[in-house]
């Protein structure tokens, strides 16, 4: 709800996980559900990284490949 354009993002992996599922035969609703949750991590991310347009620093860049391992906590 934050940021509009990694919502819009998670859809379509949520969506393309799905699509995938059909034709893999794997379970839809879990991969669907992956898909939505697969940038969980950025829920703690300042907006000033998470919706900028500038270049980031190094260490933005750094927070910005850090919120995989935060999704993981």
């Amino acid at each position: 709800m934050r940021d509009p354009r990694t919502g819009d993002h998670s859809l379509l992996v949520a969506y393309y996980s799905y699509k995938m599922g059909q034709i893999l035969n794997l379970n839809k609703e879990q991969l669907f559900l992956a898909g939505l949750l697969h940038d969980i991590g950025k829920i703690e991310m300042s907006d000033e990284v998470l919706k900028t347009d500038k270049k980031l620093s190094k260490v933005e860049r750094k927070q910005l490949k850090n919120h995989v391992l935060q999704g993981g906590h």
